[in-house]
Formats: C-alpha cells, sequence, structure tokens
C-alpha cells in the first residue's frame, strides 16, 4: 500500500502528466509482482480507486506487454463489483483478438471466470470470442466455434478459407499447453451452456 500511497502523491503533484508514474512499475518483473499482490488485497474502494487512477484507458496497451498482462490478469481477479468488471470488461474485450494472438490466455481466462463468477456479461464475452476467432458473421459461422475455441485457432486458418489475408499473428496458430487449452474451453463452454439456460 505504501507504494500505492507514494505513486499517487507523486501523480497528485504532477498532474500534467500523460501516464500514471505506477504503469513504469508494470515493466520491472519484481515491482510488478509487488503490484499484483497489492491489488489482491486491495478492498472494492481501494481497487476502484486504482483503477481509475492507473489503470484505466491503458489496460489494451498493458494486456500486450509481456510482463504487466499478468498485473491485469490480477486485476480480473481482484475485481469485486460489477460495475468496475463491466468497465474493466468494456475497456478489454475489443481487444480480445490482439490479446490471443499474443498468446496471454490468463487474460481470457480471468474475464471468462469473473463474467461467471459475478454473473455479468457472459453473453458479451461470448460474442466478443466468436469476433476474435472470426465466426460471429455470417450466422451460420456460429455453429464453427466450439471447435476454434478447442484449437485456438480463428475460423480461416482453421478451415483454410482462401480469398481474404489472414492477419499475420494468426499464421500458425499460437501453441498452448493442453491442460490451459481444456481449462479455458471448460470455462467458455461452461459460460455457452447457461447463457443458453439462463
Amino acid at each position: 500500500f505504501l507504494v500505492i500511497i507514494c505513486v499517487e502523491m507523486q501523480t497528485c503533484k504532477s498532474t500534467s502528466a500523460p501516464f500514471s508514474s505506477l504503469l513504469v512499475f508494470l515493466k520491472d518483473e519484481t515491482s510488478s509482482r509487488l503490484l499484483e499482490r497489492i491489488l489482491e488485497v486491495s478492498d472494492k474502494k481501494q481497487l476502484r480507486r486504482v483503477f481509475k487512477n492507473h489503470f484505466q484507458a491503458q489496460l489494451h496497451t498493458l494486456s500486450a506487454h509481456p510482463i504487466a498482462n499478468y498485473t491485469v490478469q490480477r486485476l480480473i481477479g481482484a475485481t469485486q463489483t460489477k460495475k468496475l468488471f463491466s468497465t474493466v470488461f468494456d475497456e478489454l474485450s475489443p481487444a480480445l483478438e490482439d490479446i490471443l494472438a499474443k498468446g496471454h490466455m490468463g487474460i481470457i481466462t480471468g474475464l471468462a471466470e469473473a463474467c461467471k463468477r459475478l454473473k455479468i456479461r457472459q453473453s458479451a464475452l461470448l460474442t466478443q470470442l466468436m469476433e476474435a476467432f472470426h465466426c460471429a458473421v455470417p450466422a451460420s459461422r456460429q455453429v464453427t466455434c466450439v471447435p476454434l475455441f478447442l484449437s485456438l485457432i480463428t475460423y480461416e486458418i482453421y478451415y483454410q478459407k482462401e480469398g481474404e489475408e489472414e492477419p499475420s499473428e494468426h499464421q500458425g496458430g499460437v501453441l498452448c499447453p493442453v491442460y490451459f487449452i481444456l481449462f479455458i474451453n471448460n470455462l467458455v463452454l461452461d459460460m455457452m451452456v447457461q447463457s443458453r439456460d439462463g
């Protein structure tokens, strides 16, 4: 908490700073782990303040960073209110394809777990995932989402569709450990069943 208090005092002194000075800590592995722990033990009010002052409008960039993405995962996991989670979700959901391309699957897993835990945005996450895997439109592609989620490969690559140039980050796909693929798929498929039932 001392780090956050010091950083917040520094931020208040220099309100003209274009970004939070806390973000500098996220590029260092040791400092990042300290911030992760602080997020995990923060109460609702502290977490909301830290998010608003230091993370808001930065999540897309942080989720792409090789170290900072772990802090984003902890932020998602620490979120206790639907309101804060909705804000985090709204900022991250348009970036799901980029997050998948970077192989930062923990962010996707964290979003799925938080959607399930807070009982919010489950259908929206499925929609965003279908868009990220290029199976949202046309509607006939939606039935193909399960094998795409299971393989973590986009529609065009999985079905080897010609005609559209594929983004370079999807060529060849991202290799993930089998246990992780099973875990994320279990969460996503469970959400699909729950959203159809409820």
